[in-house]
């Protein structure tokens, strides 16, 4: 039965996404899931998860617009990163005895990994599964509102490759004082 929520992607081999981390949005918590009580007392509410969401952009590039002949920056793509909080986690020792931590649920432990992450990062995630955009109503969705996302299978399928040195913010300060962005 096809998922309702993500995407199946139909290669035969393994896929790799490298991006930049363009946005570290807050942490968030999902609403709260509301599940039977077994003893009869109606439902349980239990509380929601934290998660984080991550916005990825690549690295673009610049080429010529064929009818202008101006050098325009081509590329750009955007999609979401969201990372779940693990709803738990054992401790095991591994044949070097160290502590190694096993995470269930969630993005399996690449929230607790990742939320450090800082704006710049250069990413890439092995295999990611790729949720559907979420559909706010009926109208037609802009597209920088409702942009593919990514999430991980776990920690270890997000390898940091390094630094972006010519992504970040404008430190400026315009005429009322505010920082430009």
């Amino acid at each position: 039965m096809p998922s309702r929520q993500a995407y199946e992607v139909p290669l035969a081999g393994d896929r790799v996404t490298i991006a930049v981390i363009a946005e570290c949005g807050p942490i968030s918590i999902s609403r709260a899931k509301s599940t039977g009580d077994s003893s009869g007392d109606g439902p349980k509410k239990t509380s929601g998860c934290k998660y984080l969401t991550l916005k990825l952009i690549d690295f673009g590039h610049t080429g010529s617009d064929s009818q202008s002949s101006k050098v325009v920056i081509k590329g750009d793509t955007v999609l979401n990163l969201i990372l779940f909080e693990a709803d738990s986690y054992s401790t095991i020792r591994n044949s070097d005895g160290l502590s190694d931590h096993v995470y269930r649920g969630g993005s399996g432990g690449a929230f607790e990994a990742c939320a450090n992450f800082r704006q710049g990062t250069v990413i890439a995630i092995l295999n990611s599964k790729i949720l559907k955009p979420f559909q706010k109503g009926a109208a037609k969705p802009h597209p920088t509102d409702n942009v593919l996302a990514l999430t991980p299978k776990n920690a270890s399928s997000i390898v940091i490759i390094g630094q972006s040195r010519d992504l970040g913010t404008c430190h400026t300060l315009k005429r009322d004082g505010k920082q430009c962005g």
